[in-house]
């Protein structure tokens, strides 16, 4: 099995992944293999190990190859991990800065609207108010 190819399928599903945390399967080599991630604990684990045919119903529980380098895999896997945190903190961050410019930018807009009602309403009640 190799493992180069294992941990860059790892590294593209975490990086697509808007979540911190999550799974997902590699396949390789006649090999499913089920990866759980949590970016915000450096936390990344091999699941389920499972050999049969390419997305079939024919699989049966199997144990890692001898050839696949575990300690390689987390050992590539942290630096990813920590690096997907930061940018996710980063991209909610941003989102929240901007949900709340975009709030305060309406709040000023609706007060302004209510003055200018305000206006419209004492000039028609009681004349030339401004």
């Amino acid at each position: 099995m190799n493992t180069t190819y294992v941990i860059a399928q790892a590294a593209l599903n975490i990086a697509l992944n808007d979540e911190p945390y999550g799974w997902f399967d590699v396949w390789e080599d006649s090999y499913r293999l089920l990866i759980y991630y949590d970016c915000a604990f450096d936390l990344v684990e091999i699941q389920l190990v499972e050999k049969g045919v390419y997305l079939s119903n024919n699989l049966v529980l199997d144990y890692l190859p001898d050839d696949f380098d575990e300690e390689c895999f987390h050992k590539a896997m942290l630096p990813i991990l920590k690096k997907r945190y930061d940018e996710i903190k980063k991209e909610k961050e941003m989102e929240e800065s901007f949900n709340y410019e975009e709030r305060e930018r309406d709040r000023r807009e609706q007060e302004a609207a209510d003055w200018e009602h305000t206006i419209e309403y004492l000039n028609r009640t009681f004349g030339l108010y401004s």
